[in-house]
């Protein structure tokens, strides 16, 4: 599992080095991507995400001669209670630094082979700087595996329980994000400093103002605020751990008996010879599902342990509802979307943790009380024993959900704020992020039920919600339909509700809904019944069931792949969406076929009349445009080029007397020729046809400026411009040095006698000040509002 470990961090730090699409703590900006800052901030990030990874080697190790009954062996025996004690924790805690030297491989590898399989230029590299990967491990890698190390190896030793671990881990992560609000106020960073054990914020603010050089040629050494938080924490995890060294026995202390209870006599059971039949064995049967998940969701949620789990989740989300309304000194309401946002925010990370605790704990607390194999040799039929957990988790996610909102609320009431708006609550919480939390539940007793292994499961879960949030970019991939669980971006507003994106989201909900329930069917053809775990065996046992639940497979097939048609033929046919990647590249040939025209002469606009027709409801628009143009240089213009907007498929130009020559459809660009060149001082009318039509829903919903409530849009998003648009070059320096581009002009220094550089605005380079005359017509309970003459 070391090795494990190992291997797939060096690999998430081999990718992020090697390439511009995956980012690890951050965009590091034009600093080098083997810099000694960005060595040791990686060793900071990972130092927090593989706490996880470091319970499972503390806790194994504390537990192992408990869980296996070697203790009286071992106790017994001649060893001090000191070598024992600490031998224990010397080797987990080394053992937990192991898997962090991939931080430092991965580097390593990315710095010499990304510019050899061009991933990524050379010029992103500096010198290999071995003074990053030290103070990564003195200031980071070291101190963290010794201060979350000492907090589980302590508990685990002492309670001898997986869960109270893993609170352990909870516990640290709050205060890590309860540190993480005192850096938004200047006045309060110093509390940072102290309160967050890993030491990310007083690195963090110790940085904050290094220059590029300084970051690429020096590492943060041990000092300041951060050498404060190390020697704080280290002290206290210490003193901790001797503590609980002197505690530590190797007596196990005597259980008191009880006294036993005074039993009325009552009267003897009737013994009879009647065989019993049970009515509903190996059927599925409701009320045995019913009676099942009941019992499920009380041993989830009456347990002490899920009250204290869901506390400091709780706690987490306190201490951010009672600072939201002051951040950097302004005053904001607390209105329920913000409030949502807050909810969401905080608790995505604690819900991901949770979901993986406890569909661990309902998977193996039959295994771990020892009573699997009376379950399994139960007449309940598999489905009800998996469903079961199912429902059991999904239910305990939604009361953590509610007391968020509860929560919410009170803190709106607190502040003086009684709109609560509990319908935004209900659809953005319990219907749309449940729904999401829901998948992941699936997906996590997914990877428990294959790999069998408690820890390696956790582990790979974690790993695959991490790996799919950029694996797919690194891929060039930007569909919805592949990315588990992504759906389109969504926002709600006072003014639209969710507006347009509630088709996307149906329909994307019922996609990954579907697929849930096809891998549900993979789970139970590999649920463990019986004592036959061998992963052979389990397949000869997966096809057996396959071929008996082909029925409802079947059925889950076909709708999984109509609906998955229904939802391709809308984001790939009707609709058509730019990958990341296809845009660059439509950005580089711009910039490479019509840069040359940057600088040609073309005439300005001096006046426009928009006569602009919106259908809210629909989401459709149209629009017709009459353009004045002067030429108001001293030479005739013979050509007019145009850079068209983002619906240049549905814009007609008509020019008098022109003929169009160059219609460039993926690049936007068309170039008219004159039948007479357009004199000094001379104007022409260009007249411009736009419609914007709503087909179905999209990937990614395109055009938000049209909406059924506050449609807002600007002219240049309807309007072509004349000539070449620079805006629309790829502006990142370590992006154009990668696809080979120029590097661009900088905007010119400030001179009064340099008019070619006054001659434009901001706004635009092919207008001065215009007239403008508007007229807009809509639905009729909504106002419309116009620059210009309307």
């Amino acid at each position: 599992m070391v090795w494990i470990f190992l291997f797939i961090n060096a690999l998430l730090v081999f990718f992020a080095v090697a390439s511009e699409h995956v980012t690890i703590g951050g965009g590091i900006g034009n600093t080098h991507k083997n810099a000694p800052f960005v060595i040791e901030q990686y060793y900071g990030v990972f130092s927090t995400i593989c706490l996880l990874m470091t319970t499972a080697f503390m806790n194994a190790t504390a537990n192992r001669d408990f869980q296996y009954g070697m203790y009286q062996f071992i106790f017994t025996s001649p060893i001090k209670k000191r070598d024992y004690f600490f031998g224990k924790f010397i080797g987990a805690a080394i053992v937990s630094v192991i898997p962090l030297l991939g931080i430092s491989i991965g580097a390593l590898l990315g710095t010499l082979l990304a510019p050899a399989l061009d991933m990524c230029p050379a010029e992103r590299f500096g010198p290999t700087d071995w003074s990053g990967h030290f103070f990564g491990i003195l200031n980071f890698g070291i101190p963290n595996v010794i201060i979350s190390g000492v907090m589980l190896f302590s508990l685990a030793i002492i309670f001898r329980s997986n869960i109270i671990s893993f609170i352990g881990s909870m516990l640290i992560l709050v205060f890590y994000a309860v540190s993480s609000i005192f850096t938004r106020d200047i006045q309060k960073e110093w509390l940072a400093n102290i309160l967050d054990p890993f030491g990310a914020k007083p690195f963090q603010i110790m940085t904050k103002y290094l220059t590029v050089d300084e970051k690429n040629n020096h590492a943060v050494s041990l000092h300041g605020e951060l050498l404060v938080n190390r020697v704080v924490w280290l002290t206290i995890m210490i003193a901790i751990l001797v503590f609980v060294y002197y505690r530590f026995s190797f007596n196990t202390k005597n259980v008191k008996a009880k006294k036993e209870k005074v039993v009325k006599d009552t009267a003897p059971a009737v013994i009879t010879n009647t065989t019993f039949q049970p009515t509903k064995a190996g059927v599925f049967s409701w009320s045995t599902f019913w009676g099942l998940t009941q019992f499920e969701i009380k041993a989830v949620i009456k347990n002490p342990t899920y009250i204290i789990i869901v506390s400091i989740g709780m706690i987490l989300l306190i201490t951010e509802l009672t600072s939201f309304s002051g951040r950097f000194g302004a005053v904001q309401y607390p209105v329920t979307y913000d409030i949502v946002d807050i909810i969401d925010g905080n608790l995505m990370l604690f819900m991901i943790g949770f979901i993986a605790f406890y569909t661990g704990v309902l998977v193996w607390k039959e295994r771990d009380a020892k009573i699997n194999e009376i379950q399994d040799a139960t007449p309940i039929k598999t489905i009800s024993l998996f469903g079961s957990k199912v429902v059991a988790v999904i239910f305990a996610v939604a009361l953590v959900l509610v007391a968020a909102i509860l929560l919410g609320i009170i803190a709106q009431t607190l502040h003086g704020y009684t709109r609560y708006d509990l319908g935004v609550y209900i659809e953005s919480l319990l219907v749309l992020k449940l729904l999401s939390y829901a998948y992941l539940v699936v997906l996590s007793l997914l990877f428990h039920y294959l790999i069998n292994n408690r820890y390696v499961a956790y582990f790979a879960f974690v790993m695959f919600v991490i790996m799919n949030s950029f694996i797919w970019g690194l891929l060039e991939i930007s569909s919805n339909m592949v990315s588990f669980n992504a759906k389109p971006f969504f926002t709600y507003s006072d003014m639209n509700g969710f507006g347009p994106f509630v088709p996307g989201l149906f329909w994307f909900n019922l996609y990954w809904g579907l697929f849930c329930i096809l891998l549900c069917f993979g789970i139970l053809a590999f649920y463990i019944r019986g004592k036959e775990s061998d992963f052979k065996h389990r397949w000869q046992q997966a096809k057996v069931q396959f071929r008996q639940s082909k029925m409802g497979l079947s059925i889950a097939l076909l709708a999984f792949i109509l609906c998955g048609g229904w939802v391709f033929y809308n984001t790939q046919i009707v609709n058509h969406y730019e990958s990341g990647k296809n845009m660059e590249d439509k950005q580089v040939d711009y910039e490479t076929k019509y840069k040359k025209y940057e600088h040609l002469a073309q005439p300005r606009f001096y006046k426009f009349d928009y006569t602009i027709d919106i259908q809210p409801e629909e989401r459709n628009m149209t629009a017709t445009i009459e353009a004045w143009a002067k030429n108001k240089t001293n030479a005739p213009i013979p050509e007019l080029h145009f850079t068209l907007p983002m619906l240049s498929d549905s814009i007609k130009l008509n020019i008098p007397n022109a003929k169009l020559k160059v219609n460039d459809k993926d690049l936007n660009y068309r170039i008219y020729t004159l039948n007479k060149a357009l004199a000094p001082n001379d104007s022409i009318k260009i007249t411009v046809n736009v419609v914007s039509i709503t087909k179905g829903f999209e990937n990614e919903v395109s055009f938000t400026q049209l909406t059924q409530n506050g449609t807002f849009f600007n002219n240049e998003e309807i309007m072509p411009n004349f000539g070449y648009n620079a805006n629309f070059e790829i502006s990142d320096k370590n992006l154009r040095i990668k696809r080979k581009l120029p590097k661009r002009d900088r905007m010119p220094k400030l001179d009064t006698n340099n008019l070619v550089a006054r001659g434009n605005t901001y706004i635009s380079s092919d207008s001065d000040w215009v007239d403008v005359t508007t007229t807009i017509s809509t639905a009729k309970d909504q106002i419309a509002v116009a620059p210009g003459l309307c």
